[in-house]
């Protein structure tokens, strides 16, 4: 695929920016458009990574998806074919002769292309519901603005912001002007506020989970000790910046703040479960009620061995995580090889952050990112609930293999 020619280029970012925005809730059909679109500029030709493994896993789960998950209508099935779509799309996206100092900005402009979309989608909303309802309701309903004013859950709507998680380091420590670092700081400061509105305790752990390893590797990944020690010391500066002025602003409007926070459906959540005495804040934000479910799913994983939604129905509620949910929908094969696909896909994604020949500012990104979609895996059926996360990981973990291939 030629991404050098400015109409090609030009096309395939504005297509993968609507598909990241989930416009109408299409991006399964916007992304087989940008399939299509590389197909024709290849000529017509599909060319099929022959040493690829996770291609071919890919194909396999998607075609055994959709026959196992007939039994529960052909929508269903449809969805996971998107999966091998969207990691052929990362593997075509750049042209074999471009050099590799372009190659390396293409990636770290597609990842931030689809940050930016998701991001996007979730901010759009936060400012819908306040403009149309004068406030958002802090409960478990929400309105997408994107599928025209349709309801949409907590869980859904928090989902998009599931990227963004992934590059708060990078916003902090990596922006190369002032306002781009104080665009970003207003940026973190508003997906806060709408998480803790929409009462969401998943992306706490996304955010500090990528933060971690993203600072390791920002600072491990340096070139000499003295590139080291002022990593740290930036690090430690913009951190005290941050928390004096977070202390200042507390301090000058902290009834307002006290008064908002109390307002969130976060608030309203730890207050119930506080007066309920079953769990206690640590517990809490573990999350110990879906642990409950996660263990009734796993014990009856052999009662119900081929899908159906038979899990869904004798426990009455959702996974909440990516594999379960697929036992749940199409059985035990789609759900061994989405195992494999996605321990396929962290060790290149690590062969990759590892790679001292790679840019410290693509490492960290790539570490955060990472880091960010795999905990949410473990949270919420993302295949089912939020295909576009899926597809745009599956996209960035096929440019990182292509990548990978000419160093």
């Amino acid at each position: 695929m030629l991404l050098e020619k400015n109409f090609t280029s030009r096309m395939i970012y504005i297509l993968l920016f609507l598909f990241s925005l989930n416009i109408f809730n299409q991006s399964s059909l916007i992304l087989a458009a940008v399939f299509m679109f590389i197909v024709i500029c290849d000529r017509g030709k599909l060319y099929i990574p022959a040493n690829d493994n996770v291609f071919f896993v890919l194909v396999i789960f998607a075609v055994a998806f959709f026959v196992f998950s007939a039994q529960n209508g052909l929508n269903a099935g449809i969805s996971a074919i998107g999966c091998p779509m969207a990691y052929y799309i990362g593997l075509r996206v750049q042209n074999e002769q471009m050099k590799m100092a372009q190659a390396e900005k293409q990636l770290e402009s597609v990842t931030t292309l689809l940050v930016a979309g998701m991001t996007c989608h979730a901010v759009v909303n936060f400012l819908y519901e306040l403009v149309r309802f004068g406030g958002i309701n802090s409960g478990g309903t929400h309105y997408d603005f994107f599928s025209l004013g349709a309801k949409t859950s907590a869980t859904g709507a928090a989902t998009y912001l599931t990227l963004f998680a992934g590059v708060i380091f990078c916003l902090i420590m990596q922006s190369n002007s002032v306002k781009k670092w104080v665009a970003g700081i207003l940026l973190i400061v508003i997906a806060f506020a709408y998480d803790m509105i929409l009462g969401g305790r998943t992306f706490f752990a996304l955010t500090g989970v990528s933060f971690v390893l993203s600072m390791i590797v920002y600072i491990w990944g340096q070139k000499d000790d003295i590139k080291k020690m002022k990593a740290i010391g930036k690090l430690i500066l913009i951190v005290l910046v941050l928390g004096v002025a977070a202390i200042a602003v507390y301090i000058k409007y902290q009834n307002t703040i006290t008064k908002i926070f109390e307002s969130t459906y976060l608030f309203h959540r730890i207050s119930y479960a506080n007066i309920a005495q079953s769990q206690d804040l640590f517990s809490f934000f573990k999350s110990s009620d879906r642990g409950n479910v996660r263990d009734q799913y796993i014990a009856l994983m052999f009662d119900y061995p081929w899908g159906g939604r038979k899990l869904l129905s004798k426990v009455g509620f959702y996974a909440h995580e990516l594999w379960l949910d697929v036992f749940d929908s199409a059985g035990i094969i789609p759900f061994a090889l989405i195992w494999i696909v996605t321990i396929q896909i962290t060790f290149s994604n690590l062969k990759y952050i590892l790679n001292k020949t790679v840019p410290i500012e693509n490492r960290v990104l790539i570490t955060g990112i990472t880091a960010s979609v795999t905990v949410q895996f473990f949270f919420e059926p993302v295949l089912t609930g939020c295909r576009a996360l899926l597809f745009s990981y599956l996209l960035i973990c096929g440019i990182i293999r292509s990548q990978l291939s000419q160093y």
